[in-house]
């Protein structure tokens, strides 16, 4: 069963080799972001950005599909790597784990423009629709029959979506994970967006963030960035673990927190260090991106080190249609 954790707050200590994240709840166990990530951000190129990290993952002449994960074949029962439950450790620190995270699909709120954050909103006929898209353009790139576990936050709408693509990975696990879950934006929460008070009150955190003046500011009875960036790593990592090819669904902010928390790495326990890390070019490149419903971001996890290695951002694989919004 996946960690079910939820962190307050982290540690971070620098290493030569990328940034080192020591979590408190999580008994001192290590997580390496990659200290300059030069990943794709999604800017248009869509599926075909993604196509080019599976170049090497189509099926042979002899029917085996070549792993780009391990460099094994998955011949006709699986991956070559054994699943983080059954392998040793040598066999976990020579390979990587290629998580593949989706946004989910599209909810009446997002079409409204209403805060979710946690309160548990259902996909909307456009949202199902896209779920079903986005999971054809995984087994289109010949991705579903290597996927080994589809995990979801543990909320209806990812959820929903996480089911529609594990429907098209024969061998996949399925399971949820709650720290998966949106940022919890608090008192926010089911109003519009366009609310005069909601938008003073997000400007005010998000404008503490943003410029790295405070990112453990939270939202009125909700969460704060780094706490969102804590679960988020957490998460992420126990996915890792469950095999060489991992499906991750969850929500806008926690994705592009967790993308902005691998860029800055341990400059975030750091407020004079936070604050110009926040100015480089990478992160507000990340601030601008879109991260439309059913975006596909693709990060490697290297075992060895411990390292998360960004690869692409947020490629609407769907369609300009989806929606970009806070989650």
């Amino acid at each position: 069963e996946l960690l079910k954790l939820r962190v307050r707050r982290h540690v971070c200590r620098g290493s030569a080799s990328g940034s080192m994240f020591l979590s408190r709840a999580a008994g001192g166990q290590l997580f390496r972001g990659a200290s300059r990530p030069k990943a794709v951000l999604g800017a248009g190129s869509g599926i075909a950005a993604v196509a080019l990290w599976f170049g090497s993952t189509s099926p042979t002449s002899g029917g085996a599909a070549s792993c780009s994960s391990c460099g094994g074949s998955t011949g006709g029962g699986g991956c070559s790597a054994a699943s983080a439950s059954s392998a040793s450790k040598p066999e976990l620190a020579q390979r990587r784990t290629q998580l593949l995270i989706v946004r989910h699909g599209e909810t009446v709120w997002n079409a409204e423009g209403r805060v979710q954050g946690q309160l548990d909103i259902a996909l909307n006929d456009v949202g199902r629709e896209q779920a079903r898209r986005v999971a054809e353009e995984l087994r289109r790139l010949g991705i579903t029959e290597r996927v080994d576990a589809v995990v979801s936050s543990d909320l209806v709408r990812a959820s929903e979506t996480a089911d529609a693509i594990a429907e098209l990975c024969p061998r996949a696990a399925r399971l949820q994970d709650p720290g998966l879950r949106e940022m919890t934006f608090g008192t926010l929460q089911g109003k519009l967006s366009t609310d005069k008070e909601v938008h003073a009150c997000r400007s005010q955190v998000i404008a503490a963030w943003k410029d790295g003046s405070d990112i453990y500011r939270p939202f009125p009875e909700g969460e704060s960035a780094a706490d969102v960036v804590s679960r988020g790593m957490i998460s992420l990592t126990a996915a890792a673990k469950m095999g060489s090819c991992v499906v991750v669904v969850a929500h806008g902010q926690l994705i592009k927190w967790c993308a902005i928390g691998m860029e800055v790495g341990e400059a975030l326990e750091s407020q004079p260090e936070c604050a110009e890390a926040m100015k480089g070019a990478r992160v507000q490149d990340i601030w601008k991106a879109r991260v439309p419903n059913c975006c596909l971001s693709v990060v490697q996890y290297d075992h060895g080190s411990g390292r998360f290695i960004p690869e692409v951002w947020f490629q609407d694989v769907i369609g300009k249609e989806a929606k970009d919004d806070t989650g």
